[in-house]
């Protein structure tokens, strides 16, 4: 289920609590896939920093190269548990541009297409409305 973010409310129509338990296990994982990321992302750099070195060390390599790993599957499991609950729209640009910059993954694009597609509809519809609620 994806929000669009405008009225930040879940579409959920069981109400009370439920709604209340999901928004706050979405805000959790949402923050916990955004920490792996920019774990992920700080330790590629690291990476990539010791391998230009002139004699990089092979055990650092191997250490980084595995944090580096483990960072990129976190964050991929609490992106995939946050698919569970309401996703916000900007971070379905956040996490498309992190496998598309990150790890390299043309997945991402089909992400980011969500996300305009969201932006344009939640835009067209905020005109409509705009408009109707005008005329009456």
């Amino acid at each position: 289920m994806i929000n669009d973010g405008v009225d930040g409310e879940s579409d959920g129509d069981d109400g009370g609590g439920l709604d209340l338990v999901g928004k706050i296990a979405s805000e959790n994982f949402q923050s916990l896939a955004e920490g792996y990321m920019t774990e992920s992302a700080n330790l590629h750099k690291e990476f990539w920093m010791e391998l230009r070195e002139e004699k990089p060390d092979l055990r650092k390599l191997n250490y980084l190269g595995s944090k580096v790993n483990t960072a990129m599957n976190n964050a991929k499991d609490y992106w995939n548990r946050l698919q569970k609950f309401t996703v916000d729209a900007q971070f379905l640009k956040i996490y498309g541009r992190f496998l598309i910059d990150i790890q390299n993954e043309r997945s991402g694009e089909e992400l980011i297409r969500k996300y305009f597609l969201i932006a344009f509809v939640t835009s067209y519809l905020n005109i409509f409305l705009c408009i109707n609620l005008g005329r009456k």
